[in-house]
């Protein structure tokens, strides 16, 4: 697991290079996410899902067996939902002090795929930070180079809402974007109607699973985070809990 962060140099210089390593296959199984453990994120058929195939919502609740962790993938701060060498032309336009914001906004990034479910990347929402140039916080995992998620798995992000249901509103959208060779593939997005339906299941702690199944491969998968305006900062707005490329679903019982 390698984590990239944009340096000073790399700034000043306008460059940045990925040294990845070839994947041979994916493995990934996925531990935590108890019920009786877990940290914001249960596995067991109960978190809320918003995951679509084809567009249309997959029925049930989203159980994670596989992550991104498998193919031992670079973790990106980014935004604007840019990957490859549009990020980092952006982000050497920018004022070091805003690409350092930027990069702050994401604590612990590795821990999106290391394969715990009840580990995560903590995302702080930063006044002032967004709305202009930049409008999102994106964390993307990055394949190894010459490996590939297929096409008929999955592309989905378990997140969590440590501040209860109140923390939901503050965000306009959530998006879930594959690329390949830093080309876009697919995209699913959760405006405010429908990121607000993710604390219908009454956990005091929101959780959900968010993406899509997909029809391309991929080697990137980002979630970009679009927050509406702030007055003020606000640590640890959502977790992301781990990038997943298979599971299966369970349909809950009737009440």
């Amino acid at each position: 697991m390698r984590i990239f962060k944009i340096t000073t140099s790399a700034i000043s210089a306008g460059a940045v290079a990925l040294a990845l390593s070839g994947c041979d296959n994916l493995n990934g199984d996925v531990v935590g996410g108890e019920p009786e453990s877990a940290t914001g994120l249960v596995n067991d058929g109960s978190a809320a899902t918003a995951i679509t195939d084809s567009g249309n919502p997959v029925p049930g609740n989203f159980i994670c067996s596989h992550s991104v962790s498998a193919t031992n993938p670079d973790l990106v701060i980014g935004t604007n939902g840019l990957v490859g060498g549009l990020l980092t032309d952006l982000l050497g336009s920018l004022g070091l002090d805003v690409v350092t914001n930027l990069l702050n906004s994401v604590a612990t990034p590795e821990a999106a795929a290391d394969g715990n479910l009840d580990t995560a990347a903590g995302v702080t929402l930063t006044a002032g930070l967004l709305g202009g140039t930049l409008s999102s916080v994106d964390l993307t995992a990055v394949v190894r180079e010459g490996g590939t998620v297929p096409s008929g798995y999955y592309a989905v992000a378990g997140l969590s809402f440590p501040g209860g249901i109140a923390n939901l509103s503050l965000f306009n959208s959530i998006t879930v974007r594959t690329s390949l060779l830093d080309l876009p593939q697919e995209v699913a997005t959760l405006d405010q109607s429908a990121i607000s339906l993710l604390g219908i299941n009454g956990s005091t702690v929101p959780s959900a699973w968010v993406g899509f199944k997909a029809t391309r491969p991929y080697d990137k998968l980002t979630i970009s985070l679009v927050p509406g305006l702030l007055a003020v900062n606000v640590g640890n707005a959502v977790r992301i809990h781990e990038f997943c490329y298979d599971g299966r679903f369970k349909i809950p019982s009737a009440s």
